[in-house]
């Protein structure tokens, strides 16, 4: 092969290497468009689960401190019941004393 075989042929094999170049780099590029959209809708649907997770915790976190609410009454209730006997008791010693 002489020289000006040579040189079609080099620029043209060059081309071809660009060329390659070129596909394989869209195609890595479509690759990793793909893998982020597929991180980013699993990260969507974690973020969905989370987020049902978190509204579950809260609505038990509000049933538990509607309860607390209710024992704290049902406990001043008690304390004033035991007020009540308590005042009871302590007219029954002074009639005790008294007689």
């Amino acid at each position: 092969m002489d020289i000006k075989e040579a040189g079609p042929a080099f620029t043209t094999a060059l081309e071809n290497e660009l060329i390659q170049i070129r596909a394989d780099q869209r195609e890595l590029a479509q690759d990793l468009t793909e893998r982020i959209n597929g991180v980013g809708r699993r990260l969507k649907s974690l973020d969905a689960k989370v987020e049902l997770r978190f509204s579950s915790v809260d609505a038990q976190l509000q049933l538990l401190g509607s309860r607390v609410k209710l024992m704290e009454n049902q406990l001043g209730v008690v304390q004033e019941t035991q007020q009540e006997m308590l005042g009871v008791l302590v007219g029954i010693q002074r009639r005790l004393e008294a007689a």
